[in-house]
């Protein structure tokens, strides 16, 4: 077998103690479409409780189910769900504003707003947008520092093994030197002998 050119020092952990990180990004979305359904929810609460409307609860249900399906494909099209940035996990104010309000904009006319307009409509949206937009903030921030420690522990691993020394090879070896990506670099394995191979950094054999 070719011999391995390796990392000292690399840790690796074990394979039953490793998480999927599509399970990670999951659990993720799950919690921002959660975010979205409570921030629909409070608005129906408030006026079920002191406002002088009547809402129900399919109304209000389907309202907020549509919401989070339109709000959900913009932001998985904006990388928000991304298994490569485990480690790194989009918090984007902007990005997150804008696909809340593409889904206000797709389900405008159906469901809740169909009981009531005027004043109340607009009353309605700016909380529900308010209320989901600061819990998806905040559940983003709070899973991105989670997860990041996660990945620093090689939770979310990944090995990767480069067969050949070259130019190539050592760039990709130094693009993996950052543990924060959940990518363990195996070591270069070469055929060739010693005196054949390119000279490399000090930390290799």
């Amino acid at each position: 077998p070719a011999p391995s050119v390796g990392i000292a020092g690399s840790q690796i952990v074990p394979a039953n103690a490793r998480r999927s990180r599509r399970v990670a990004v999951d659990i993720v979305g799950f919690c921002d479409v959660l975010a979205i359904l409570v921030g629909g929810a409070l608005p129906a609460l408030i006026y079920a409780t002191y406002g002088e409307l009547t809402v129900t609860v399919q109304t209000t249900l389907q309202s907020c189910l549509l919401t989070s399906l339109f709000a959900y494909l913009p932001m998985r099209h904006f990388g928000f769900y991304d298994v490569n940035k485990v480690h790194d996990l989009p918090v984007d104010p902007l990005r997150t504003l804008l696909a809340l309000l593409i889904a206000f904009l797709a389900v405008l006319g159906v469901g809740l707003p169909l009981d009531f307009g005027g004043s109340y409509l607009w009353t309605w949206y700016a909380t529900w947008l308010v209320a989901s937009f600061g819990m998806i903030m905040a559940q983003r921030l709070v899973a991105r520092g989670i997860l990041s420690k996660l990945a620093e522990r090689g939770i979310f691993d990944r090995t990767v093994a480069v067969f050949g020394h070259g130019i190539v090879a050592e760039r990709i070896r130094d693009h993996l030197a950052d543990k924060k990506l959940g990518i363990r670099f195996a070591g270069l394995y070469d055929d060739r002998v010693v005196r054949e191979r390119r000279p490399y950094a000090r930390d290799l054999a």
